[in-house]
């Protein structure tokens, strides 16, 4: 009954160890990806306002 069980029990828990890692791998990437946004955004906005400042500044 063993013999059975085994094989059956992988196939049982090979694609939900295989979601679990999925799912970690995705909300990680999801995260980094986020945070690489986030960080052009702001940075994109303090590039506009810096020029914008240098240019009321210098005209």
């Amino acid at each position: 009954m063993e013999l059975v069980l085994v094989p059956f029990g992988i196939v049982v828990a090979a694609p939900l160890v295989v979601g679990a890692v999925t799912g970690a791998t995705f909300k990680f990437v999801w995260i980094v990806l986020r945070f690489i946004f986030v960080l052009c955004f702001w940075w994109l906005l303090l590039l506009i306002g810096g020029v914008a400042l240098l240019r009321s500044i210098l005209h």
